[in-house]
């Protein structure tokens, strides 16, 4: 047993599941081998980072002079022994392998009416939460009983064995194409996360459409039917189809919604489904139903008494970060600032990520900017770009580098404007839809900083550059739209 692998485990423990493990081997402290474990344990818990050195001098003070490799290993199985039963008591997966074992030793010790009342624990578990790995299994167990006792009772029938092997078949074509819808959404979902352009249409369509709809067949199982959705759902967003996109998200709600008990046990992922549906919302400029959808999303863990910290967070960031984008997309720019406050405190609370913290800034950076307050702005845009080797939306970052320029020409910054502008080309990405209106932004105010050009000229350059700004390009995604509407009112104003 390698020293390493046992201090990975240990450092990967949260402090309630070492508690447990303490809490196991604090009765036994009287006995000589359990304080022993407990001393070599609290050795590699004491490590910030793995250092041999330092193991070394905490095993000298705990008066263990040598590791022997059958205690590493021994002490590693512990670990994983009462790992397994603290995750009993909470996760169904481990509770439901715990009652199959418990089956299995007990058919072994031909206690088959004992077994019976634990295979019963196990089913009702499987069958509420719609645990499909555990299907073949539990039928199998259920076949085996059955024809167990119709020996017995020497009362055989085979059509019977066939209801079994039709059952069996059934479940394994479901888990197949659950797999099957599961494993297309994370390709779509890939795809979309990489915001590329090119992909195989046709192939994706034989994805789609290799399988029936489930929920029409009269498939009972809810992963089966919510990973369905969950493919067509993502695929409509691929497709930019915002129609589909909030069908498909609003069906995904109502099936979970069928199941409490699942929201319970999995209310995070609820939320995301949720999540997904007010963005569908926003992106199909749905702004009032969005606004009404918000009081009814900050409902939800008081209506399935959920009371978990993260739940709230995941709610007040979703909130905070489409509430401001729908008021920027319908021009309501100070309503955005009276919104900054909460955010702010959310911020400096930690409870937002980098991700959500950069998209906040540069919805605050198109209200200021909206507004013409461009020294707040310039504030802003400083916070978007944050840490300048940071790759989470560089998107973002690339429109905070080109705002900057015209924040710059407009605050009659004109000294830095020569540096700004060949710092920010090299930042210009060539795969992205928006490289040439880009390129040319960089060139307008690269000709408006020149001293010799007269209004008239301006105003040519500035219709030149307007002609320039589609709109409704397709291949645009919503933030693309929403950077270049904000340059397109700015070149408006400086036409008026």
């Amino acid at each position: 047993m390698k020293v390493l692998q046992v201090y990975k485990l240990i450092k990967s423990m949260t402090m309630s599941e070492k508690r447990h493990f303490k809490l196991t081997f604090s009765n036994k402290a009287d006995e000589q081998k359990p304080k022993e474990y407990m001393l070599l344990f609290e050795s590699f818990d004491k490590l910030k980072t793995f250092d041999k050195e330092a193991l070394e001098k905490n095993l000298k003070q705990n008066g263990i002079n040598k590791l022997i490799t059958g205690n590493l290993s021994y002490l590693y199985q512990l670990i994983l022994k009462t790992l397994n039963i603290y995750h009993q008591k909470n996760n169904l997966i481990f509770k439901v392998r715990n009652y199959l074992n418990n089956v299995e030793v007990l058919v072994s010790k031909d206690l088959i009416d004992l077994a019976e009342k634990e295979l019963k624990k196990a089913k009702k578990i499987i069958v509420d939460y719609d645990l499909q790995s555990f299907k073949t299994q539990l039928l199998l167990f259920e076949k085996q009983f059955a024809f167990r006792n119709s020996n017995q009772l020497g009362d055989f029938k085979p059509e019977e064995l066939q209801a079994f092997d039709n059952k069996e078949k059934e479940v394994i074509e479901e888990l197949i194409e659950t797999n099957h819808f599961s494993t297309t959404t994370d390709r779509i979902l890939n795809l979309i996360s990489s915001k590329t352009t090119k992909y195989d249409t046709e192939q994706i369509d034989k994805w789609i459409n290799k399988y029936a709809n489930p929920i029409e067949n009269g498939s009972d199982s809810f992963n089966h039917c919510i990973w369905y959705l969950s493919m067509y759902s993502s695929y409509s967003l691929l497709k930019n189809n915002y129609s589909n996109y909030n069908y498909f998200n609003s069906q995904l709600i109502q099936l979970w919604q069928k199941h409490p008990q699942i929201i319970k046990r999995h209310f995070s992922n609820f939320l995301t489904v949720y999540n997904n549906y007010l963005n569908g919302l926003f992106l199909s400029k749905k702004h009032d139903e969005l606004f009404v959808e918000f009081d009814n999303f900050k409902q939800l863990p008081k209506k399935y008494s959920i009371e978990r910290k993260s739940a709230y967070n995941h709610i007040n960031r979703t909130y905070l970060v489409l509430s401001m984008a729908a008021l920027n997309s319908t021009n309501q720019y100070q309503k955005v600032k009276e919104t900054l406050p909460e955010a702010l405190k959310a911020i400096e609370k930690h409870e937002l990520s980098e991700l959500y913290q950069k998209i906040i800034f540069f919805n605050a950076l198109i209200a200021t900017f909206s507004l013409g307050e461009y020294d707040e702005a310039l504030d802003y845009i400083e916070k978007v770009l944050g840490e300048r080797k940071s790759l989470v939306r560089q998107d973002l970052t690339l429109y905070a580098y080109l705002l900057k320029l015209i924040v710059h020409l407009e605050i009659d910054s004109i000294d830095l404007l020569p540096y700004l502008i060949t710092n920010t080309k090299r930042k210009l990405d060539k795969e992205s839809p928006l490289y040439t209106v880009n390129k040319k932004l960089i060139e307008l105010v690269n000709n408006l900083v020149k001293s010799q050009i007269d209004n008239k000229e301006q105003q040519t350059l500035l219709q030149q550059f307007k002609s320039e700004i589609d709109l409704n390009n397709k291949k645009y995604d919503h933030t693309a739209i929403a950077f270049l509407t904000l340059v397109d009112k700015w070149v408006e104003g400086r036409l008026a």
